[in-house]
């Protein structure tokens, strides 16, 4: 809690491309138990800014695409035990910024956690194909293949978890 309440007043800008860009509209996030406290400014992206976005997604898209899923799984791995490392402040953040119990916000970073490495297990389970049916001279494979870039839209009460899933739902 001590670590988060020392981040206030920090500013986050939007981050496309690998960089950070920062926008011409900010808004303003204040822990709903304390209006007059501001936690920060957070970049908000106009059209620009998420036209951008998709462009550097689909320049990444073919590259990441054709990892191996043991690859892919790895990354999400990786970002799984980051925020395992990170779980009280992240936890701590959500206290603040969304007003969520302690519990209920380290449950949400467990979940997060969970889907990190669900998905990773899932894309490497999935990545070698499905044989389906055995006929005399075919060979019968479904194969699992990136679709494209993705757009995320989450709900306010879950601010990680479901992201999180949704995302890397998507990157697996």
């Amino acid at each position: 809690i001590g670590r988060a309440r020392e981040a206030f007043g920090s500013e986050h800008p939007l981050q496309i491309g690998g960089g950070a860009v920062r926008s011409g509209k900010w808004l303003e996030v204040r822990p709903p138990s304390l209006p007059s406290t501001l936690m920060g400014r957070v970049a908000s992206a106009t059209a620009v800014e998420v036209d951008a976005a998709v462009s550097a997604a689909r320049r990444g898209f073919g590259a990441w695409r054709d990892e191996s899923p043991a690859h892919r799984a790895s990354v999400l791995r990786r970002a799984g035990e980051i925020m395992a490392e990170n779980r009280a402040d992240l936890a701590a953040v959500m206290v603040f910024e969304s007003g969520k119990p302690w519990r209920e916000a380290d449950g949400d970073v467990v979940e997060a956690i969970d889907f990190l490495r669900y998905h990773a297990g899932e894309g490497e389970r999935l990545g070698s194909g499905v044989d389906l049916a055995e006929v005399p001279g075919e060979t019968n494979r479904y194969l699992y293949e990136g679709r494209g870039v993705a757009g995320v839209i989450s709900p306010w009460n879950f601010p990680l978890a479901i992201p999180c899933g949704m995302v890397s739902a998507a990157l697996a």
